[in-house]
């Protein structure tokens, strides 16, 4: 059942400069507030942790609890390692396209006698194929 934050659960994130679309992302909780109306996680939080719907402690304790930070300091972490080892994949691609178009190269001027090109042609390929731009 989805429910809505009551005013004190979104002053509270507020004051914490938390959205309360990041409070769902924290949470794992999609596009949909699947938590008790108070900003706990738990759904039953009302009439369990407390009685009221604004004196919930949860919130305040699981926006200060630095073992929450350190997960979401580690998912950030995570989201960059990600990111290195994609570019660095990348980068590898890139290396092994230039070798194979350099080592095609090589094969064509060595097939033809030099193709008929100067040296000075040779390298203006040569940097080309470094450039990207066979």
């Amino acid at each position: 059942m989805s429910r809505k934050l009551n005013g004190t659960a979104r002053e509270t994130l507020r004051a914490a400069g938390v959205s309360v679309a990041d409070w769902r992302e924290r949470n794992h909780m999609g596009d949909t507030w699947m938590g008790d109306v108070c900003g706990c996680p738990d759904d039953r939080c009302i009439g369990l942790h407390h009685e009221g719907p604004d004196d919930c402690e949860c919130l305040p304790a699981l926006l200060s609890d630095p073992i929450e930070q350190w997960n979401n300091d580690a998912i950030e972490a995570l989201h960059v390692d990600t990111a290195i080892k994609e570019l660095a994949e990348h980068a590898l691609q890139d290396c092994t396209e230039l070798r194979t178009s350099v080592l095609d190269f090589a094969d064509l001027l060595a097939a033809t006698d030099g193709a008929g090109l100067t040296h000075a042609e040779i390298a203006g390929r040569l940097r080309n194929l470094a450039r990207g731009q066979w």
